[in-house]
């Protein structure tokens, strides 16, 4: 059965609306199970995909049906997240946090970060 629902998925073909939501549902669980294991920046939405068996545009509609994101807003979720928690509880500079948690220049992590908190990194950690 597994075999069958997978090559009608391979064939573009539609599976009933139960079956699509599990599928759905379990891509997206496979998915953030992969994104919270590896390394920031170690893996972009089309290789996700690929590693997953779908096409990007399959994964990016499961997200959107399952959180109403796409998987770029949950990898961006979980660096933020653990940017707070390295600006917190370590003594690292921002510079070292930000490559920590993908990004390769400082200052773009700095107006990332800003955009989302409304507070520099620095500021941030001093407010904690």
């Amino acid at each position: 059965l597994f075999l069958l629902f997978r090559l009608a998925q391979v064939c573009s073909a539609r599976p009933g609306p139960g079956v699509a939501l599990g599928f759905q549902k379990e891509l997206v669980h496979k998915a953030k199970r992969i994104q919270e294991t590896l390394p920031f920046g170690d893996l972009n939405v089309s290789e996700l995909a690929m590693n997953l068996g779908v096409n990007r545009t399959t994964l990016y509609k499961a997200f959107k049906a399952e959180t109403g994101g796409s998987p770029q807003q949950y990898v961006d979720h979980l660096r933020l997240v653990r940017a707070k928690e390295l600006l917190e509880w370590s003594g690292l500079t921002v510079a070292t946090v930000a490559t920590r948690v993908g990004f390769d220049d400082s200052k773009y992590f700095t107006r990332w970060f800003k955009s989302r908190t409304c507070v520099p990194p620095g500021k941030w950690r001093k407010g904690t």
